[in-house]
């Protein structure tokens, strides 16, 4: 970019570079009323896509729980997009001095808003990426934590004492499978095409995941595991009610494969 040697408009310049509000401000002048605008007439936009680039490499600190999600933002040639977009957000949140939680979560949170919003293949694709990564992400931070060792565990599969989830889990709506995604062997889906949901398990002090596909009807069941209700209970809707078998049968293959254990009152 070929730089006025006018300092006021060196400053203007580098002014708009890292705020965003008077880049627009600047936008929203009529040509030739501020010096920086004569420059070029695409002056703006090459000072926005700077910053747009700025905002990306500062968002490097990403790159290792999310590198499939870096990766194909820079293939499929979205990442100017985004980060142009985001540029208020991203120069706002460092004016506040906002952790690095903080920025992750805000810029995890937009970009699954911005994939969403689109309407071609491969912004399903992306959004099935970064739907993989931060679940994986989710179960990693869950996994860090102290985990609480229950001594009460009962041994053998029971319908009549609390039932717990044995370590962690995310549910995931994907186009794509989630081995293709592990794996980059990834296809471009069909827009259109029915999203499946997925159970991603991760168990205590492991460093792997598990995960399987699971029906709506399932995952209802799963969603009223708390610690405190019996399977008697999930499976009826009451005490007194008499368990429905297949609904007992799931949980038992639930137990064989070490996703729920129990104890003999609840936590």
């Amino acid at each position: 970019m070929n730089l006025p040697g006018n300092k006021y408009i060196q400053s203007a310049l580098a002014r708009a570079v890292i705020d965003a509000g008077y880049l627009d401000t600047l936008g929203k002048a009529r040509p030739g009323r501020h010096p920086l605008l004569t420059a070029s007439p695409d002056t703006l936009a090459r000072i926005r896509n700077f910053s747009a680039f700025i905002s990306r490499v500062q968002h490097n600190f990403l790159l290792g729980e999310y590198p499939l999600t870096f990766r194909f933002l820079q293939q499929y040639r979205l990442s100017g997009a985004v980060f142009s977009a985001y540029l208020d957000i991203h120069q706002r949140l460092k004016k506040e001095k906002a952790s690095l939680q903080q920025k992750e979560e805000s810029f995890i949170s937009f970009l699954d808003g911005f994939l969403q919003r689109q309407t071609t293949s491969r912004h399903l694709l992306m959004r099935d990426i970064l739907s993989h990564e931060a679940a994986l992400k989710k179960l990693r931070d869950k996994n860090a934590a102290p985990a609480e060792k229950n001594s009460r565990r009962l041994p053998g599969f029971t319908i009549d004492h609390p039932v717990h989830i044995d370590g962690y889990y995310e549910v995931v709506a994907l186009h794509c499978s989630p081995e293709s995604i592990a794996t980059a062997s990834l296809k471009i889906p069909r827009y259109g095409k029915k999203e499946k949901i997925y159970c991603y398990w991760l168990q205590p002090g492991t460093s792997g995941f598990d995960h399987f596909e699971i029906m709506p009807p399932l995952l209802a069941l799963l969603q009223r595991i708390n610690g405190k209700k019996t399977i008697r209970e999930i499976a009826s809707g009451g005490k007194n009610s008499p368990p429905q078998t297949g609904v007992i049968q799931l949980f038992q293959a639930m137990y064989e494969m070490g996703f729920i254990y129990f104890t003999k009152s609840a936590t």
